[in-house]
């Protein structure tokens, strides 16, 4: 693109280049579309407004059918669980336990008999070592490269399907620590919702 400079009768510089020659039907087509987004766009957008006030004070204006006007909330509710939730459980050895923290014994407290921790556990012990162990930093317990088992990618070393409401019977979503066959180990139960 040339850019030339001219100075105007007016006194004022200014440079002319190849958009002033653009032809008038170009500037015109590019006009009209232009504006025409901006009033598609107003129209959404005011749509969208009217339909959140019709919502939250219940009326339809007799655009619609005479339905019951559902409330917000109902609308949430409804929407919140379209999908059934998906839990994975990743399992780590627990070098230290933080004071304060209870540790669950599998025998006893009964995680054993689910079938999704037994196996976690199971798989977490046969791949654990105290070599292993040895080269872990106790502030990075639970990194992903310490990581025994993952019941989310089945790569740890099998995938174990999760039955969500037995396992949340006998463990919180989070960390838990548990006392397996002589040796301490993290649970970390996670549950993922749509």
């Amino acid at each position: 693109m040339q850019l030339d400079g001219q100075l105007t009768d007016r006194g004022n510089f200014y440079y002319s280049d190849e958009r002033n020659d653009m032809p008038s039907t170009r500037r015109t087509v590019l006009a009209a579309l232009g504006s025409s987004g901006i009033v598609l766009t107003a129209g959404c957008v005011r749509d969208e407004n009217q339909q959140n006030d019709e919502e939250s004070t219940g009326t339809n204006n007799g655009d619609e059918d005479d339905e019951q006007p559902q409330s917000v909330a109902e609308d949430e509710a409804s929407d919140e669980h379209d999908c059934d939730p998906s839990g994975d459980i990743q399992v780590f050895p627990a070098i230290t336990v933080p004071d304060g923290e209870s540790t669950l014994d599998a025998e006893a407290d009964g995680l054993v008999e689910v079938d999704s921790i037994d196996g976690v556990l199971e798989q977490a012990y046969e791949a654990d070592s105290e070599e292993f162990r040895d080269e872990i930093n106790p502030a990075e317990q639970t990194h992903h490269d310490n990581r025994l088992v993952n019941t989310a990618t089945g790569t740890y070393p099998t995938n174990i399907g999760v039955d969500e409401e037995e396992v949340e019977a006998k463990i919180d979503t989070g960390e838990n620590f548990v006392h397996y066959r002589g040796r301490d180990y993290v649970l970390v139960y996670r549950v993922a919702l749509c």
